[in-house]
């Protein structure tokens, strides 16, 4: 199955009785993504569509046209996050 196939999560749970010692690093990973998908949504529309995150089918690709490991990109209108 491809790491964002339908119903697979960028970010993993974290069940709640795990050790502490793992809800740091879920929190951050967390924050990350929820500002840079605020930052994206924050721009008026006619701006959005001048800055689409790029268009690549998978995280290869993605790396490819220069997404860094955690950036946004898009397959056709579904927004990804690279996780590879």
């Amino acid at each position: 199955m491809a790491a964002h196939s339908q119903g697979t999560r960028a970010i993993p749970p974290v069940a709640p009785d795990q050790p502490l010692s793992g809800w740091p690093q879920w929190l951050r990973d967390m924050a990350q993504s929820i500002n840079l998908v605020s930052a994206w949504a924050g721009t008026s529309t006619r701006d959005q569509f001048a800055t689409l995150p790029v268009d690549a089918g998978n995280d290869a690709a993605a790396a490819t046209a220069g997404v860094p490991v955690g950036g946004i990109y898009r397959s056709g209108s579904v927004l990804m996050v690279r996780v590879v």
